[in-house]
């Protein structure tokens, strides 16, 4: 790997972060604007608050990837992933397969993020939102991204991932996690289309669920797929499930920024 071409893979990468986010917000925005025509059970400060979170973890992402990357760069070990694995992979097809190796690695750290109780604590704020919605898709707890991205980022270093696959995957990733999240019915049949390909509504809101039995299920992030290869595949009700949240935090004042942030500590 080259120090200075990987520095300036990471700025790249920081500059998509800053873009996910104006999308994120212009995507959450545009969602409510649907939602709000189905159902207004969610306000519009519920789901700022939400929004919120998102700004605060772009500044922890950009401070993960500018601070600890440098300061541990010199200790990663260097395998030449680039000349073992991406140049014999055509260039049209390294998109696509950047992007199932990210998502395979993000659907493994969800995955550990309920099994592990220290982290699932930090996890857990993300689910306590009483009903899915749009914003819910950003609704992250500043410690779990600082978790999430220090063990995620070196290994993406390590794979040394083309800064075009994690500009890509940064730019996909909130338009298909907010639509996933978002308090809309496209109906059984286009929604199963959809899971075809992509994680869709009926199947993320079932692990949104009190239920824990549906909860610790359908981990995607992008794909369906890996649930389905690796046993976690639920299938959707026919019926949503009503009771989203967790129980022990239906209280409003879990829902304001200082009861999001004291969640892991209850």
């Amino acid at each position: 790997m080259s120090f200075w071409n990987d520095i300036l893979d990471q700025l790249t990468f920081s500059n998509a972060e800053v873009q996910s986010l104006f999308l994120s917000l212009f995507l959450v925005f545009t969602v409510s604007a649907f939602e709000f025509r189905k159902s207004k059970s969610v306000t519009l400060i519920h789901r700022l608050r939400n929004l919120g979170f998102k700004a605060m973890n772009v500044a922890v992402t950009v401070a993960v990837v500018s601070l600890i990357f440098v300061r541990f760069y010199p200790y990663l070990p260097d395998i030449h992933m680039r000349d073992l694995f991406w140049a014999w992979i055509p260039g049209w097809m390294q998109i696509p397969v950047g992007l199932l190796i990210l998502d395979s690695i993000i659907f493994c750290y969800h995955r550990l993020s309920h099994a592990i109780p220290f982290v699932w604590r930090f996890h857990r704020m993300h689910h306590t939102d009483p009903r899915p919605n749009g914003s819910t898709a950003v609704r992250f707890h500043p410690m779990e991204v600082f978790f999430s991205m220090s063990l995620t980022f070196p290994l993406g270093v390590i794979l040394d991932i083309p800064s075009s696959v994690s500009a890509t995957y940064l730019i996909l990733q909130p338009i298909v996690t907010i639509i996933h999240h978002a308090d809309l019915d496209f109906g059984e049949r286009w929604d199963r289309l959809m899971r075809l390909i992509l994680v869709s509504p009926r199947m993320h809101h079932v692990h949104h669920s009190q239920n824990p039995l549906l909860m610790n299920r359908n981990f995607g992030n992008l794909f369906p797929f890996w649930d389905r290869i690796f046993g976690s595949y639920v299938t959707t009700p026919e019926t949503q499930p009503v009771r989203y949240g967790l129980k022990g935090f239906s209280e409003s004042r879990w829902q304001t920024v200082g009861g999001m942030l004291a969640v892991p500590f209850k």
